[in-house]
């Protein structure tokens, strides 16, 4: 679920907990807080720096030489029914 930043309307005074910023962690599906949840002042989402993890194992593909520079082995069943280390030195 993603997490929405909040403060109090522009020219409001609102409470400490409002006045900053405050995190909310809510669906997508959800409607938009309307008021501040400590003093019921009225709040406005506010657009906020966006981080995105990519997992470098999605962007590398793992080839039998990675796979055997890592210290692993790969092993593939051949036509006999045996497996087979193709990562093999």
């Amino acid at each position: 679920m993603p997490v929405y930043v909040y403060r109090i309307k522009s020219g409001l005074e609102g409470c400490s907990h409002c006045r900053d910023s405050f995190e909310a962690l809510q669906s997508m599906n959800d409607e938009s807080l309307k008021t501040c949840p400590d003093c019921g002042g009225a709040i406005e989402k506010i657009i906020a720096g966006v981080s995105i993890i990519r997992s470098s194992i999605l962007t590398t593909r793992l080839t039998d030489k990675r796979i055997r520079d890592a210290g692993m082995r790969k092993l593939v069943k051949d036509d006999d029914g045996r497996y087979k280390d193709v990562t093999g030195d």
